[in-house]
């Protein structure tokens, strides 16, 4: 069985960087935000 944990911290690791943007896409009911794609979730 592969370790998962190591990407995982590898990926922790990586600066955050803020979405300015505003981009929509194309989901199954309409056009969505990218906020939208993850149901509110910030991270």
């Amino acid at each position: 069985m592969e370790d998962v944990a190591v990407p995982h911290a590898e990926r922790r690791r990586l600066s955050m960087v803020e979405v300015r943007s505003h981009y929509t896409f194309d989901g199954p009911t309409g056009r969505v935000s990218l906020l939208d794609l993850f149901e509110g979730r910030r991270q």
